[in-house]
Formats: structure tokens, sequence, C-alpha cells
């Protein structure tokens, strides 16, 4: 605000210089009762408004998909508005927050699409706890080019942003350091670094680079960052969202799903409740299930809750008709997210009882009203034969979905070399029923948690087989190496990302992976890659990379991308993590599931277990 009015008296000689100053009187008076946070100050009236006044109001496109949607809430716009500040001043910020709170999202929302493409070049860097500061500088220095003698930096006239993720996931060496993070120390201090061929140790400065920063609090796989590192940086934290934006996140895509054609007004009149008792469910859950050796994956975020309304969203307005319906669908979601990970019968128990309370007092009838007791409840979409034809409906009469699964058993084994013998009952059916789910959702990738002989890869090899996917298993032998690792993994992104020559859909394709496949730690490394950001860091050698973007730009100009180098490998990007279903077989058995689970977050936080 501008001080106006009384300044201060004019002094007398002696003592009386000592006058009290008159308070000053400010122009712009403060709103109500909340705190400094709530407000922006807008320039061009010259008064605090609400954060949310500063942009235009929401609408959802109706043609948006579920997973594309993020709503903006008071804290999402703040935070933007800072990171906005940050990068026109060309100054360093850090997001420190759980996860699930969108740091990721919004970070990466504004670098790709909110930011000058013609002033910036953004560059998203994925941490975790194999990460070597060799691999960091390579990631970056593959991006610069050389602008004289010993400096190197972006395409003249723009500046790179780059976008660091989980940024204290890196192991600590011999001496406490994270030397990835030592890397980039080395530049917020000089600028520079050492290049480290055999033939050349010169310093070379890197100008017109920036750094931005995310990770979650310190604990659990995770270390302190050094006091060296952080001083340079703006920290924000970004505080775990409050109920009321929980509730209009959840409700404004809730209200999404059920206002779309075919869905009666009474179903919107029911997405209050179901929110309300979707969130209640999440906090116990979080709250009661925690975390111990033998469940080292009770670890629920406000993924999980989005998730469950992803599921409603696949229901097909005709096939429910009724509220009674819409609350099965409803249930039947819940299980699948949280009940699937349960271990134990009692943890499982737990939940039906809790879910019964949740029926009576936000529904007021009880959990036997709706779902048939001793039956599994099951949604699926392989009853129709042919995949377009296929609606994500309730299988009333098991006897009817064993004979579709037979029929699809017997053509997969008329097709391929390796017969399955598969008896199928209940437990088949529920299995298959589950992973047909998940791979038909978009970025859809599942942990299969089992010992071995429990049919995770039997189950796997079907549900690909209904859903009509590529499936790419590997048969490792005693020599395979990490080239030959490198090897697949560029061919089975060339066959997710860029499908066909003639064709814009790349080809869906599951990758099954188990965990007797793992020779070295750093294909998990990969793995974790690949889920968080849908590609592996300097895979592609610069041929590759040339093939990759020129075989995509037909594509790209029909629907209106840009068509420089950067942008249509990011496109290529993208339709790797749409088309690519990555399955995951753990075995329980032993340290080795609950110490991959801490090292690599993204096994738990970008799969459905």
């Amino acid at each position: 605000g501008a001080a106006g009015g009384g300044g201060a008296a004019p002094a007398k000689k002696g003592k009386a210089a000592a006058v009290e100053e008159k308070p000053h009187k400010f122009a712009v008076l403060w709103p109500e009762k909340r705190t400094l946070y709530d407000y922006a100050f807008d320039r061009t009236q010259l008064k605090f408004v609400d954060w949310m006044d500063t942009v235009e109001e929401f609408k959802i496109n109706p043609e948006a998909k579920y997973h594309e949607i993020i709503v903006p809430t008071t804290d999402t716009t703040r935070y933007s508005a800072l990171l906005r500040r940050m990068i026109d001043y060309n100054l360093p910020l850090m997001f420190v927050g759980d996860t699930g709170t969108g740091k990721s999202i919004l970070v990466k929302d504004m670098l790709l699409n909110r930011v000058d493409k013609d002033r910036y070049v953004p560059l998203f860097v994925q941490f975790s706890a194999q990460t070597s500061a060799n691999q960091t500088q390579d990631v970056i220095d593959q991006r610069m080019e050389k602008r004289r003698k010993g400096v190197y930096g972006p395409p003249i006239g723009k500046r790179c942003l780059i976008f660091v993720d989980d940024l204290n996931m890196p192991e600590l060496e011999e001496y406490g350091a994270q030397p990835p993070i030592e890397l980039l120390r080395q530049w917020m201090d000089y600028h520079g670094w050492y290049e480290h061929k055999k033939d050349n140790v010169d310093f070379k400065e890197l100008q017109d680079i920036m750094f931005y920063c995310a990770m979650l609090p310190p604990g659990g796989g995770r270390n302190n960052v050094t006091p060296r590192f952080t001083r340079h940086f703006n920290t924000v934290t970004i505080t775990p969202f409050d109920e009321t934006t929980m509730k209009k996140i959840f409700g404004t895509l809730l209200d999404f799903v059920l206002t779309r054609p075919g869905w009666g007004s009474w179903a919107r009149a029911m997405a209050p409740a179901l929110v309300q008792a979707t969130l209640f469910i999440f906090d116990t859950v979080s709250s009661q299930l925690l975390p111990t050796p033998e469940k080292s994956h009770y670890t629920f975020n406000l993924r999980d809750v989005s998730k469950v309304f992803g599921g409603v969203a696949m229901a097909s307005a005709e096939k429910i008709s009724d509220e009674a319906s819409l609350q099965r669908c409803w249930v039947h979601e819940l299980c699948r997210i949280f009940q699937d990970r349960m271990v134990s019968d009692a943890d499982r128990s737990w939940l039906t009882k809790l879910l019964g309370e949740v029926m009576s007092s936000y529904f007021k009838k009880p959990l036997d009203a709706v779902v048939r007791q001793g039956q599994p409840l099951i949604f699926a979409d392989f009853m129709e034969a042919t995949v377009d034809d296929r609606v994500y409906e309730e299988i009333e009469d098991l006897s009817q979905a064993k004979h579709a699964i037979e029929e699809y058993l017997e053509a997969f084994n008329a097709d391929s070399k390796s017969k399955m013998d598969l008896v199928v009952f209940n437990y088949v059916i529920e299995h298959v029923a589950r992973l047909s789910r998940i791979l038909k959702q978009p970025f859809g990738n599942a942990l299969l948690i089992g010992v071995g002989g429990s049919g995770r890869q039997s189950v796997t090899r079907l549900a690909s087989h209904i859903a009509d996917y590529g499936l790419f298993p590997k048969q490792l032998n005693k020599t395979y190496t990490k080239d030959a690792w490198r090897d697949d993994m560029r061919q089975l992104l060339k066959q997710c990302g860029m499908g066909g020559k003639a064709s814009v859909e790349g080809k869906s394709t599951v990758f099954l992976f188990t965990d007797t496949q793992i020779k070295e730690e750093s294909f998990l490394e990969d793995i974790s890659n690949l889920l968080n950001t849908g590609e592996i860091p300097n895979l592609f050698p610069l041929e590759d990379y040339d093939i990759i973007t020129e075989s995509l730009k037909g594509v790209a100009r029909d629907l209106g991308r840009d068509l420089n180098r950067d942008s249509l490998f990011s496109f290529f990007v993208e339709r790797c993590r749409i088309y690519l279903h990555i399955v995951l077989c753990m075995s329980p058995v032993g340290s080795a599931l609950r110490t991959r689970l801490r090292k690599f977050p993204a096994l738990v936080n970008c799969c459905t277990i």
C-alpha cells in the first residue's frame, strides 16, 4: 500500500527531538480479517483482491479427458504466481511438500503451457536413489549448444528452465554428500562445471539456465539437502489441502463426470455425498492403516482418491440406471483402490466394516442393500467380443464371465506358441477384471504383489490379449547386460510412441517385468523414470532422436503442434506414457520389496497395487 498522510513532526532542538512520530495513514485499506496470504495486490485497480479473482473463471472443456483436468484452487493460483515471478526475474525456486499436492504438475504446467515458447526452453530432470552426478551432467549438457570457447547455453536468445523433481532422493556417498546435488551446487556457485572426458577436463560455463526444484520432506529414503545448496533458493512449502479445497477439487471433477450426456439429474444430486464419503474413507484409511515392514506399500495419497472417481468416470451411463447401481460402482472402485493392496483378511474385513458405517451415515442404508453378500462385486468391460463396442459394466452372472474368459483363453492359445493351461474359476475372473480395468485407463500401470506361481504372469498375458494390446515380455539369460536392456527399452518406446508409420494411434503395449529379471538395480531406476516422466534420460543417441522426430512430424502437424525438435520429442514422450502400460510382478518374501519401494517411490505412487 502507498503510505500517505502524516509525516514526522518537524524536529525541535534538544530533548524535544524525541517527539513520537504520528502514525502513517495507508491509502489502500486491508480487507476482511484474513491473513496476508489470502490476497494478491492488483496493480491496475490498486487494491487487494482474492487470489481466485486474478485468474479467469474455470470451465472444463466438455471434450476433456478425466486425467487431463487440473482444477485451480487458491493455493495453486498463489504458487503459480510466485513461480511466474521467479521465472520473470531469473531467480531459483524450490517447492517442498507432500506427495499428491501437485508440485510437479504445477511446475510442468507452467513450463510447458504458460511461458513464452520463443523465450524459454523447458528441461525436466527426475532424480531417484540411483542417480549419479555424471548422468545429471549428461542430461543437461546434451541440451546445450556451444556459444564460444568454454561457454555453452541453450539456443541464442532463449533461457533454459530446468525442473529437478524429487531433488533429495539420490543416495549419500561415503562421506555423506549427494553427488548430483553437489554438481548443481557447483553451478549455483560458479555458473559452470568441468568436462569429464579423457582428453578434456576444462571448465565450461553455462549461461542462461536456471533451476527450479521440487522435493518431499526428508525421511524414508529421502535425505536432508546440504544448506550450501539450499541457501541459493527461495523455498516455498506447499501445504496439504484443507477439507474445503479437497471438496472443491473432487466435487468439480465428479460433477464433470456426472454431467456428461446420459446421466440423469439424480446422479448429480448424489455427487456431494459421494465426495464427502470418499474423503472420509481416505482420511480414516490413511490414519489407521500405517505402513509397517510387512505392509510397506500402505502409503496412500491424493492420487488414490482421484483414481476412485477416475474409475467411476469409466462406467457407462446407460448401464447405471439408479442410485443403488451408482453406489455399487463407487463401492467397487473403493475396493479396487484400497482393498486390493491389503495383505490380510483382517484388514479387508476392517475396510468392509468401515464401508458399512459410511453407507449408513452418508446414504442412510445398510451395505447389504447395495452389495450382495457372499458374491464378488466385479465391474469389467470384456463381455463384448469386439474391442470398440465394450462398455465398463457390472458383471452380475459369473458363469457368463467365466464362459467369456474361456473363449479368450482358447483364442490366445490358438495364436501363441506357449500355451496356457488355466482353469478359470472365480479367483481368475476377479484378477483378470482388476487388471483389465487398470490397462484400460490412460497411464494405467500395475504392481502385482504375490508369491511365485500365484498366476501373476498368466493373468497379465490373458488381460493384455483381452484388451488387444501387444505384450513385451523379455526372456533374460545369464549374459543379459545393461546394454542389451537399453536396446530393449529403445525398441519398446519406439513401438509405443511411433506406432505404425501411417497411424495416428501409437501401439498400446503391456510391458511385463518380474523381480526375478532384475539383474541390476539400474533396471528399476529406468522403470521408475518411465513411470514418472515417460522417458529414460539419455536413452536415445542423436541419430535415433532425429528418426523419431521425423516420423512424428505428420501426426504433430495434424494436431497443430509445434514442429521444432524439442516439442516433437516431448510429443513422443507423451505418446509413450499413454500407450505404454507397465505391469511389475514382485514377491513379498524377504526384505527386497520394501527396500525397493523405499528407494523408488514411483512404484507405489504411479501404480495401482
